[in-house]
């Protein structure tokens, strides 16, 4: 499932996390609201929630305070909230695996249905009066893939998620594959899905259901074969994702290595596998290797320019406040800060003075702030390489913040 890390951070900052908010749950068990549904005869609504959860703590600032969601819970519902992380046994038989989840279920204790996210007040009452009419999230994600929509890899993707929500991991995994394997070919535009989020999903739910990492495993080693034997140079860089979901990037270095020893010119090959996985040939501290295949300070214009052109894409756009705008912009500014000095490291500890001066450059053109100065200086003290620089951007941080600014020890 697609979890968005930056929007997280920004409902937290909007939330925060003071104390708690009285929302409309019955003081009850699991185990006694099942038995109260029983006499009632109304179904349970399960609220699984933690204690660090930033929507949750929205949805009991908002949703969970809404009078017509109060009156649509008492009315149909015996609501409770459960921490999932005291009661893991109760998350687990539900397949709870992000929050907050919802349980609509019967006085049996068997699923109606479940959802998961912030939801508004509208959105929820809706989502509750489907389930009363059978119009369940799995039931709604099959039917949009009626008729000439069968073969839509974004729907099938959507179904699978909701497979995953319910539990159903052999079903998910099924559709998982079709995407990966077809999604591609009958929708070029899903590429870009299918080699990110895609793989995401699918190694989410190796975590928990085996066979999905087994599937993962045979759809690599294939594109392996590929581009050794059939020198296909396409796959390279699913080949390289696969490895990273699947915690194996020793055999992207094997790879490298592979195609270094290739009797033909791999120079394109060898070029691809390094571009797309410079963190990791940086923590091996192979930089040597980068600077060899990859124009960094190119690459540096090209993430500056990106920037700039989200920002140009932005220009008029009214803010959803300015908290957010402001969390965004830091978001661009942190992202820059920390590919900019990794750049930095391998010219300085490749003894490429002139080119780590030019990527700082560029960086303190677009932030200069005391988190710049101190990323480039904790990237030269990475580097290992004791120059005058490291010092200098150290002392630039502290000037510009020094009450906050962290104090980097250097070689210099």
């Amino acid at each position: 499932m697609r979890k968005f890390v930056l929007c997280v951070v920004l409902v937290w900052s909007l939330v925060g996390n003071g104390s708690e908010v009285q929302v409309p749950f019955a003081d009850l068990s699991f185990e006694q609201a099942l038995e109260k549904s029983q006499s009632l005869q109304k179904m349970v609504f399960v609220n699984f929630y933690t204690d660090w959860c930033a929507p949750c703590k929205l949805m009991d600032q908002t949703t969970f305070r809404d009078a017509k969601v109060l009156d649509w819970l008492e009315a149909h519902a015996i609501p409770v909230s459960i921490d999932a992380e005291e009661r893991t046994n109760l998350a687990d038989r539900y397949f709870v695996r992000s929050y907050p989840t919802y349980l609509f279920i019967t006085p049996t204790g068997a699923t109606l249905d479940v959802v998961v996210g912030y939801k508004k007040e509208n959105e929820f009452i809706s989502i509750g009066e489907e389930v009363l009419n059978g119009q369940t999230s799995v039931k709604k994600a099959q039917d949009a893939l009626s008729g000439d929509n069968h073969e839509d890899p974004m729907l099938r993707n959507d179904l699978a998620d909701v497979y995953v929500i319910w539990g159903r991991y052999e079903d998910a995994l099924r559709e998982f594959l079709w995407c990966f394997d077809e999604g591609h070919i009958v929708d070029p535009a899903y590429v870009g899905v299918r080699g990110s989020f895609l793989l995401s999903d699918i190694a989410d739910l190796a975590k928990v259901y085996p066979p999905a990492r087994e599937a993962l495993k045979v759809r690599r080693d294939a594109f392996l074969d590929k581009i050794l034997n059939e020198r296909n140079d396409t796959d390279i860089t699913t080949y390289t994702s696969i490895n990273l979901k699947l915690g194996e990037t020793e055999k992207t270095i094997q790879l490298y290595e592979n195609l270094i020893r290739d009797k033909q010119d791999r120079s394109h090959a060898i070029r691809w596998v390094v571009e797309a996985n410079i963190d990791l040939f940086v923590e091996h501290k192979r930089y040597d290797v980068i600077v060899s295949n990859v124009d960094l300070v190119l690459m540096a214009k090209r993430h500056i320019e990106m920037i700039d052109n989200s920002d140009a894409l932005l220009e008029g756009v009214e803010p959803m406040s300015p908290e957010i705008d402001e969390a965004m912009q830091e978001g661009r500014r942190m992202f820059l800060r920390m590919v900019l000095a990794k750049y930095y490291l391998v010219f300085i500890a490749t003894s490429q003075e002139e080119e780590a001066q030019e990527v700082a450059s560029l960086l303190l053109a677009t932030v200069d702030d005391a988190a710049a100065h101190h990323a480039l200086a904790e990237a030269g003290l990475k580097s290992e390489v004791p120059i005058t620089e490291n010092v200098q951007q150290a002392e630039k941080a502290v000037s510009m913040d020094p009450e906050n600014a962290s104090f980097v020890n250097t070689y210099a």
